[in-house]
């Protein structure tokens, strides 16, 4: 999968995977699944909108998967971590938007 650092998402995503790590990592895979920008704005909206839950933009990308995946009638869990939402992103998404990068 390409990654590029640049993105308003900045806790997590790497180029690249530890050689020690990898065959953990590698037994991990089966299922796994990526979402885009767009998915993960929408899931922040969606749990501040529906659920009164201020995610953070990397704390969110649990739900973004969640809600991607197909219904196969099981539970689904998701960890989402909040508190670092820089408020230009937050008013981009609620406008709808993707939130361009920025460093700050």
């Amino acid at each position: 999968v390409p990654f590029n650092p640049r993105t308003f998402i900045t806790g997590m995503g790497s180029s690249q995977i530890l050689k020690p790590m990898w065959p953990l990592v590698r037994s991990q895979l089966a299922g796994a699944t990526c979402s885009t920008l767009g998915e993960v704005a929408q899931a922040i909206r969606t749990l501040l909108l529906e659920h009164h839950i201020v995610a953070e933009r990397a704390g969110a990308s649990s739900v973004a998967a969640a809600l991607a995946a197909p219904d196969e009638g099981g539970p689904i869990v998701c960890v989402v971590s909040g508190g670092h939402l820089d408020p230009h992103h937050l008013k981009a998404i609620l406008d709808g938007a993707v939130p361009s990068y920025s460093n700050t």
